[in-house]
């Protein structure tokens, strides 16, 4: 073999060292940033300062049940803020902030208001809620876009064939249309710095089947909050716009709770990948200043949606299907 091969095989083995070596820092390198926005503090002091005396304002919609109500309780109770609660049903309003002004301390300075407004008409519900907030000459510090979902308007799981006009317009104007006009309809009382947090949904990252209307809707909100912050930024707006992204949550309405004929709960999933209302609250708020426009804001969800990253596309679209045609199978069982 003449020198001229070995040098060549010498030139090409010290190409796979180097390329072997970047492939891996900048795989090292992606671990650690994906690592820090976990254990990171949050920078959410910066809009409710938790030593001020008068405390500044959240609102947060779909604040009656589940995530939205974990996140009005955090709030009140833990992050020094007044709260907007915002639902369609009054009696369910007032049942939510007699139960949080209960548990503050005698004499507290955080106040908790309610608001009601359906979002069948998300237009004139926008318009309900600025007018509340111009009437109380209220400007808002964090304003949380919680409202969403799709079993209030039939079944969870709907095929294109099968669902009904009403339905899937609800769908695009609960999760689409009122978060984007409400947040265009109350920038004007937002204070300054201020925090817009968007949720959306591992459905619109994945693209589930028999979701395809509600999917788009919240893949709709996160390109919504990445265009917005940096619009916000461009503009030299202190304004932080955040979209996070959900998996499954332990409520009721998930489908992922099961009870047996004791009446003994048991979920579908490992705890850790299906957190409590209170958990996901606090991981969305611990999210605030990750410097990213959109990000998984529970840790659980973050591991679980590693697999849909690095495995084939074969096996990933295996894998979204039989997971959602098994739950549209059971949910036609009782039918």
């Amino acid at each position: 073999m003449s020198d001229q091969d070995d040098g060549l095989r010498l030139f090409i083995t010290d190409i796979l060292i180097l390329f072997s070596i970047g492939f891996l820092s900048v795989q090292f390198f992606k671990f650690v940033s994906w690592s820090y926005i976990y254990i990171r503090a949050s920078t959410l002091p910066r809009y409710l300062p938790p030593q001020k005396k008068v405390p500044n304002w959240s609102l947060v919609t779909g604040a009656t049940d589940g995530v939205g109500l974990a996140l009005a309780h955090e709030l009140a109770l833990h992050r020094n803020s007044s709260v907007i609660i915002h639902g369609r049903n009054p009696t369910k309003l007032a049942t939510v902030a007699s139960s949080i002004r209960s548990q503050l301390p005698p004499n507290s300075p955080i106040r908790i208001e309610t608001v009601a407004a359906d979002v069948v008409e998300p237009i004139a519900a926008s318009r309900t809620i600025a007018t509340f907030l111009e009437g109380k000459n209220i400007r808002i510090s964090l304003l949380v876009n919680c409202v969403g979902g799709t079993v209030m308007f039939g079944r969870r799981y709907d095929g294109l064939d099968e669902i009904s006009e009403e339905a899937a317009t609800g769908i695009i104007n609960l999760n689409t249309v009122f978060p984007a006009m409400l947040t265009r309809a109350v920038k004007p009382r937002l204070a300054r710095p201020a925090c817009i947090i968007n949720l959306g949904s591992y459905a619109g990252t994945a693209g589930f089947p028999f979701l395809s209307f509600y999917a788009a809707s919240k893949s709709f909100n996160m390109t919504f909050s990445t265009s917005l912050n940096r619009e916000m930024h461009a503009l030299n707006q202190d304004i932080e716009v955040l979209g996070v992204v959900l998996g499954s949550v332990r409520t009721e309405s998930s489908g992922l709770i099961t009870r047996d004929a004791s009446g003994k709960v048991g979920l579908e999933y490992p705890a850790f990948f299906i957190p409590t209302p209170e958990d996901m609250a606090n991981a969305i708020l611990a999210r605030v200043g990750c410097g990213r426009h959109v990000v998984v804001g529970y840790l659980g969800h973050a591991l679980q949606a590693i697999p849909m990253e690095w495995l084939p596309n074969a096996l990933t679209e295996v894998m979204a299907m039989e997971a959602t045609l098994r739950r549209w199978k059971a949910e036609r069982k009782g039918e």
